[in-house]
């Protein structure tokens, strides 16, 4: 065997040329195959673990620059997130004002009514800025005031009969006045309330208007909310603040005098509503 050539030289008549294994050639050649395919097993072997070591080294370079691509890449993503959400609120919150702005003032506004305007977060993020800036009043959560305001008395709050009225409808819920209220509203009494009990068949919640002012809706069942007639169920609910007996011979004349003027068909339909003692009265007066 000439010992100048290269290996793959020797190596190569054998396996690429294809030369036939020989069951018959001498111990002396099939030994030097033998210690051949020693040498070349050696010489790949080596340079399979070059290859490791650099396959190795090509992973950790390669994952270096992926961690270092990645994190760039978040960070620009987290700043394009937040450039978006930003045009996103001021895109939902210049949109929200400039609709508020074609309504009338003293006017009341639901934030439900501007879902589509953007996200829910977008939605509220507006309506506090609103708030901030002056332009609404906040009611009760998602519930606002586009203010008409006075220069000698400052804002002019709408009645608490149609805040009132305007949830209600809002919700599509049905509502009766109660205690103070209904007095003041029968004539029965001079007294203005401050804190109005409003009887509903939709969400309970309380409303703050201006300094002590308040409007509470109270959750009764579907039943005691069943009036046909807005007079008699006024009359009820003031007898039932008055108290049994309580009443004086002014109002119980006062009452006479509304009865005269409402539907029988109607009372005779809601006086069933009432309690015995109220109804008794209602019945005597009638």
């Amino acid at each position: 065997m000439d010992e100048t050539k290269p290996i793959l030289d020797i190596y190569t008549p054998i396996y690429v040329r294809g030369e036939k294994w020989n069951k018959k050639r001498k111990i002396g050649q099939i030994s030097e195959d033998i210690v051949l395919l020693i040498t070349v097993s050696r010489v790949v072997l080596d340079g399979m673990e070059f290859h490791r070591s650099f396959l190795f080294f090509l992973v950790v370079i390669l994952k270096i620059i992926y961690t270092f691509a990645v994190r760039k890449w978040n960070k620009k993503r987290i700043v394009l997130c937040q450039k978006y959400k930003i045009n996103m609120i001021q895109s939902t919150h210049s949109q929200i004002e400039k609709e508020i702005l074609k309504n009338n003032k003293g006017k009341i506004i639901f934030s439900s009514n501007y879902a589509n305007y953007g996200t829910d977060v977008a939605v509220r993020h507006a309506f506090s800025r609103l708030c901030k800036n002056g332009l609404l009043i906040r009611l009760s959560a998602g519930i606002y005031l586009y203010p008409e305001i006075d220069r000698e008395i400052g804002v002019i709050y709408p009645s608490i009969e149609k805040i009132a009225k305007e949830i209600a409808k809002q919700e599509k819920a049905r509502i009766i006045p109660t205690g103070v209220f209904a007095l003041n509203a029968l004539g029965l009494s001079m007294q203005v309330p401050m804190r109005v009990i409003f009887l509903t068949d939709g969400t309970p919640r309380m409303i703050n208007i201006e300094g002590e002012s308040s409007i509470k809706f109270k959750k009764i069942a579907p039943k005691y909310l069943s009036f046909k007639s807005k007079l008699m169920s006024l009359i009820v609910f003031a007898l039932r603040e008055i108290g049994e007996n309580k009443a004086t011979s002014e109002q119980l004349e006062r009452i006479k005098e509304l009865l005269q003027n409402e539907k029988q068909e109607l009372i005779t339909n809601d006086i069933n509503l009432a309690p015995t003692w109220v109804k008794n009265i209602i019945l005597k007066l009638k």
